[in-house]
């Protein structure tokens, strides 16, 4: 064989070889994208967070509560063990930015152990409920459906803690657009000292009439102890999308 055919014959085999490879790296990404594809499909459909590293996933959490102090020390020595949890896990408060009531012994209790709060609140009651000075990010807007708008903006979870009916009105908001779709974050009950005992029977009811398309524990989790309201929040599983929804245009 002459040089120049045996240069010819190697240069071809180079090459046989370079298509051979080339096809299996091409396979292997295709396996890798479905792989990936897969994973990601299941974090969308079964839980929010991973465990993908041992790095501590940081949450603003928003928390609604009463601006009145409840009766009940449980409660307050509670919500104030919540704040604890909060801050030792290293994440941030979104609350209604008032220095009054429940709202400001969770938000006071973060400040004071160091913890970052962001405080939104409707201009009229900033003589009411009295701005806090110790917010790192203070918010006044116009009224309260814009409030309730930015807390959902901001949030990456939500807290429902005891509270009247603007708890009650901020809870039934975020539980519908989650229903809907259109809020994809955990939303966790503390149900201190039983407090939300008979609102509980009514989504019970409401499921069992019918009205309610899944039972109330889809659309979000209740627990009795601060310490368990975290770790819920780490676990919660999101709700399906009514498949009757259109889709958010762009």
């Amino acid at each position: 064989m002459s040089f120049n055919s045996a240069k010819e014959s190697s240069f071809i085999n180079g090459s046989v070889i370079f298509c051979v490879l080339s096809q299996h790296l091409l396979l292997l990404l295709a396996i890798e994208k479905q792989a990936a594809g897969i994973f990601k499909a299941k974090l969308d459909n079964h839980s929010i967070l991973s465990s993908l590293s041992e790095v501590p996933i940081m949450f603003n959490i928003c928390v609604f509560c009463a601006s009145a102090m409840p009766k009940s020390e449980q409660i307050s020595c509670d919500c104030a063990a919540f704040a604890d949890y909060l801050v030792k896990g290293g994440h941030s408060l979104v609350y209604g930015g008032a220095s009054v009531g429940l709202m400001w012994l969770v938000a006071g209790r973060v400040a004071t152990c160091g913890g970052k709060i962001i405080g939104i609140m409707p201009k009229f009651l900033t003589n009411r409920e009295i701005s806090a000075a110790k917010i790192d990010e203070s918010y006044i807007v116009s009224d309260m459906a814009e409030r309730k708008a930015m807390m959902i903006e901001k949030s990456d979870a939500f807290v429902i803690l005891p509270g009247g009916v603007g708890t009650l009105d901020e809870f039934f908001e975020v539980v519908c657009l989650s229903s809907l779709g259109k809020v994809r974050k955990p939303i966790v009950v503390l149900n201190s000292a039983g407090f939300f005992d008979d609102l509980i029977k009514f989504m019970e009811r409401t499921h069992q009439e019918g009205v309610l398309a899944l039972p109330y524990s889809r659309y979000f989790t209740v627990v009795d102890k601060p310490e368990e309201v975290i770790p819920a929040i780490e676990n919660f599983q999101l709700p399906p999308v009514p498949s009757w929804v259109l889709p958010d245009e762009d």
